[in-house]
């Protein structure tokens, strides 16, 4: 008697990780529905951060607006599962017009955005005269996809850009 309730009890133990698992899985990797990509609409671009102190929010949000507005039309690749991908050149300018120093590849967090990573240090990146390219990682922004695959995948198209 004591082991099969044991057993009912383990099994139901089993049963309830293996719910909690499927949960997680699908709450962590599966793209969120109904957020906009902020490039197209970045009215609904969320707020400065609370942990961006008071002094530095005014260079940030200018670094929101210098993005949106020298933002080059997207550009797409094809991932290697065949998925389309998008990006966001920003392009040097005045004497590094023609020959930037560089380009920075620059791939925002987990369920962010460039537009929410990077805004604080893209001036400085830009007047130095570098180029700005920013991808949107798969399943998130204007990129297709259903699942992050946390690097399993966003590696081989990190390398592909």
């Amino acid at each position: 008697m004591i082991m099969k309730l044991f057993l009912l009890l383990l099994l139901v133990l089993v049963l309830l990780t293996m719910a909690a698992g499927w949960y997680m899985a699908r709450f962590a990797c599966r793209r969120k529905k109904n957020v906009p990509d902020y490039w197209t609409h970045p009215e609904a671009l969320p707020p400065v951060y609370k942990h961006i102190r008071e002094e530095d929010r005014p260079e940030t949000l200018a670094g929101r607006e210098f993005l949106l507005t020298h933002a080059e039309p997207p550009v797409y690749i094809t991932s290697r599962d065949g998925l389309k991908l998008q990006g966001h050149y920003i392009p040097a300018e005045g004497e590094y017009k023609d020959n930037p120093k560089g380009i920075y590849l620059q791939v925002h967090g987990y369920r962010s955005h460039p537009l929410c990573d990077f805004p604080g240090c893209v001036m400085d990146m830009h007047n130095d005269g570098y180029g700005l390219f920013q991808i949107d990682n798969r399943a998130l922004g204007g990129s297709e996809g259903t699942y992050i695959t946390f690097g399993i995948l966003e590696r081989y198209d990190t390398v592909d850009w």
